[in-house]
């Protein structure tokens, strides 16, 4: 790891390889200990894309995290996908079949469960919108 994080510093430049073991560099705390040796500056003076390491690593958590909790409402409710996505804010679709016997009790029961997990800081459960609803009609897809 320290091989990458000198590469980084004397190039200014990231390969997806780099970025993944700066990930995992961020994502498993040991940033602080390479930082201490004084081979890497604080992540956000690294560019990569436009954006900095820690943004990037920031969108990746987030990635995990909906990926993770499509696999949890997938596994108990049914198909799940996301329906929107606004940065931090995304709305799911959860296709709950009409014999299912999920209400929404579990429903939020899931959610307060993984809610320091998955780092959710809010949430809400609704009907589908009616757009949505016109939207499946008329989409051959769904």
């Amino acid at each position: 790891m320290a091989d990458v994080a000198r590469h980084v510093l004397e190039n200014e430049t990231l390969t997806e390889e780099e970025r993944d073991a700066w990930v995992d560099l961020r994502v498993k705390g040991h940033d602080e200990l390479v930082q201490a040796a004084g081979l890497l500056p604080p992540p956000s003076t690294l560019p990569v894309e436009g954006a900095t390491v820690a943004d990037y690593v920031y969108a990746w958590r987030l990635e995990k995290d909906c990926a993770a909790l499509i696999e949890r409402l997938t596994a108990r409710v049914g198909p799940t996908r996301v329906l929107e996505q606004f940065g931090t804010l995304v709305a799911f679709e959860v296709d709950r079949q009409s014999a299912s016997n999920v209400t929404l009790a579990d429903l939020f029961e899931l959610l307060e469960g993984a809610k320091h997990e998955l780092r959710i800081e809010r949430y809400s459960i609704s009907e589908l919108a009616l757009d949505q609803v016109f939207h499946h009609l008329t989409d051959p897809s769904t």
